[in-house]
């Protein structure tokens, strides 16, 4: 163990297990390079400190009633924690603040929190800190779910039945259809793009972005990722990785029968199944999963959340003597110690919800998958696992024991199965590289290591699926010598010590950090626990369904055109866009907007589970936006802009291309597509005009 400075770093994970467990990951690697840890965390979801003895976790009140904390609406829980956390948050970092200055506590670094929180880049900078974004999404989720709301406003959503096969060009491999699982409710739409923007704009003034990807699986979101922030990104690949042992940090208790069971089993021969932390099944979708796995007769390990079927407390509707019939095949436990189960050698397939926690962690261990995705990033790592990287099975559809049985059959005898597991074994190596010395992740996270010296705070939403992404992240944040504070809720109060704070770490679920980040001087970094390209793709979203590009779920769809990929959701097809999407979305595209909003505005953006193997081109593009303006003189670019409803005609553009270009001044122009009345984009320049304009100026979309 490195030498412990002085420096502390403080996290802030959104109270969601997905969101929690990269974020400690992340306090574990920073801790490992000397710095100390301090966790805020909301009562809801609060994390087990007694996991974390290392750590410092201060919880504050988030202001949920019993009834909220129970609500399956995420978008309400995280709006209300975003309004209850802002004012606690700043007594707590105030008082962590006065603490160190006062006891000799340590310099505090930075704060680094989830892109969620939506307040606490206002924070950070009334504090002086710097603030860091996690991103726990695939990197090119993270990128295009921000631009929704600007889509839906431009007319592109919701989109005519006509084109539901087409691509999304932010959310590929997604096609239209696939986004009516993203966009939410119609009551939810108004909401749902004002967060998002929210989450834009305080991520943006961030000074930094941790992703949970690589170049190996966001190759192109992270090449494009400069088009819409500054700061840098970090793509620090699987956190759970850079810590050994791996470990994780779950809401639930896992059982501990699982590892001896698979102890008494063949080498892959096991079928791993859960659907995660917060998906929901019918009892005849419960039925039909549990026919189907036994019809296979291979042997299964299967996670039946409590409360997961809906109307039933557990797993009392299987038929009688179901498991008897088994004879010892199966298992059925109320969670799992996920990571020991898919490194274990019994382990042969894993039939996931493809939440991005679990996809990093299958890609990691070699495990080829099935995937059965039901919401949000979810169909975009899905889409990524059967039709990019080719690593696994697409359950689409309705869910029939029939389909279960074949997917399942196909994976673990056939021949099929071989070679995507050859496929899994070549990606896993190609992602572990990546954090190895010299591979794309550490190279990244070198260089995020010249904060070191420093103290972050992260603030997780108190939702399982965000709480564990952030406290991930707070362990790698540690290992690398940060002192990791996390603000949380009341339960399970840890002992405080006060030490220096650096920055704020939220997630980006949180739209109101930002402002308070702001408020206390603080730098706030937003946390994606998505998958990079996903991240980036469900932010067009509401863009799309303003300009009509996309229509909620239940429209009808050509059957010639449901194949056809979805250009912004890349490699997601047109019919997957409608399981993304949903009738009510109103609520979501306003809380998109404003997590895009609030993202934009921070010190940057953290994608914990994510690397540039995973998310090369999500991630390049994150970057792209603001590259070019970073290389001008101060006060010389002129931004031309026209937004995002008035039309011109082609003389117009051709007029107003030769004036910014006889100006002979840099300029930034935007030209949306389909504002120029009958050509596509740009096409009526003339290719020498063109060259000139390169000269001096950048056009973009």
């Amino acid at each position: 163990m490195e030498k412990r400075n002085k420096t502390r770093v403080i996290l802030f994970p959104l109270p969601l297990q997905g969101c929690i467990n990269p974020m400690l990951q992340l306090a574990k690697i920073l801790f490992s390079r000397g710095f100390s840890i301090t966790i805020i965390h909301t009562r809801f979801n609060a994390p087990k400190s007694s996991d974390h003895p290392l750590f410092t976790f201060l919880q504050i009140p988030d202001g949920l009633s019993e009834t909220q904390k129970q609500s399956r609406d995420v978008l309400l829980q995280l709006t209300l924690l975003n309004n209850n956390c802002e004012n606690p948050l700043r007594e707590c970092l105030t008082n962590l603040i006065k603490g160190s200055e006062t006891e000799d506590g340590g310099e505090i670094s930075c704060l680094i929190d989830d892109s969620g929180w939506v307040f606490t880049q206002s924070v950070a900078d009334s504090f002086n800190l710097p603030r860091f974004v996690l991103c726990a999404y695939k990197f090119t989720f993270f990128l295009g779910h921000l631009l929704v709301p600007q889509l839906r406003r431009e007319g592109f959503l919701p989109f005519p039945d006509s084109e539901a096969e087409d691509s999304v060009p932010t959310f590929q491999p997604l096609r239209k259809k696939d986004l009516a699982r993203i966009m939410g409710k119609k009551d939810q739409v108004e909401p749902l793009d004002a967060y998002l923007v929210k989450i834009l704009e305080t991520t943006k003034p961030a000074s930094g972005l941790i992703v949970m990807s690589c170049e190996e699986l966001d190759r192109d979101s992270l090449s494009e990722s400069h088009k819409v922030f500054a700061f840098p990104i970090y793509p620090i690949g699987p956190p759970h990785i850079h810590v050994v042992p791996a470990s994780s940090s779950s809401l639930f208790e896992p059982d501990q029968s699982c590892t001896p069971w698979l102890d008494k089993q063949e080498t892959r021969s096991v079928m791993y199944v859960s659907l995660g932390s917060i998906v929901t099944i019918t009892e005849s979708q419960f039925l039909e999963i549990a026919c189907g796995l036994r019809q296979t007769n291979l042997s299964f390990l299967w996670v039946v959340r409590p409360g997961s079927v809906q109307g039933r407390d557990w797993i009392e509707s299987l038929p009688s003597g179901f498991m008897e019939g088994l004879k010892g095949k199966g298992k059925i436990v109320k969670w799992a110690p996920q990571l020991d189960v898919l490194a274990h050698r019994a382990t042969g397939g894993f039939l996931t919800h493809n939440g991005w926690n679990s996809t990093l962690e299958s890609i990691c261990e070699g495990v080829p998958m099935i995937s059965l995705p039901f919401v949000w990033d979810q169909l975009l790592n899905a889409r990524f696992v059967s039709d990019v990287w080719r690593i696994g099975i697409h359950l689409e559809g309705r869910i029939e024991r029939k389909e279960i049985e074949r997917a399942v059959t196909r994976l673990m005898v056939e021949s099929e199965g071989e070679q995507i597991r050859e496929r899994v074994n070549a990606l896993r190596d190609e992602v572990r590289r990546s954090v190895q010395r010299g591979g794309s992740s550490s190279r990244r996270k070198a260089s995020m290591e010249k904060s070191n010296g420093l103290r972050v705070v992260l603030f997780p939403l108190p939702i399982q699926g965000c709480i564990n992404p952030m406290f991930q992240l707070a362990k790698i944040l540690q290992s690398r010598g940060f002192s990791i504070t996390v603000i949380h809720t009341r339960f399970n109060t840890p002992k405080e010590r006060k030490q220096a704070i650096s920055c704020l770490i939220d997630d980006s679920g949180w739209i109101f950090t930002q402002p308070l980040a702001q408020s206390l001087n603080l730098s706030r970094f937003v946390l994606s626990t998505y998958k990079v390209s996903f991240f980036v793709g469900h932010f067009v979203l509401p863009k799309l369904r303003r300009e009509r590009y996309l229509q909620p779920q239940g429209s009808s769809i050509a059957c010639s055109e449901q194949d056809e990929p979805a250009e912004e959701f890349p490699p997601l097809r047109k019919k997957d866009l409608l399981r993304i999407l949903d009738e009510e979305t109103e609520v979501l595209d306003s809380y998109s907007d404003m997590i895009l909003e609030t993202t934009k505005a921070s010190s940057g953006l953290v994608f914990v589970s994510s690397c540039e193997e995973l998310d090369e081109d999500s991630l390049r593009q994150a970057r792209r936006e603001f590259q070019w303006l970073d290389k001008q003189e101060d006060k010389t670019v002129i931004y031309v802009s026209f937004g995002s409803v008035v039309n011109i005609s082609e003389t117009e553009l051709l007029e107003i291309a030769w004036g910014v270009r006889n100006s002979d001044q840099p300029f930034l122009w935007v030209v949306r597509v389909g504002m120029v009345n009958v050509t596509k984009w740009i096409e009526a320049i003339p290719e020498e005009l063109m060259e000139r304009l390169k000269e001096k100026g950048k056009i973009v979309k």
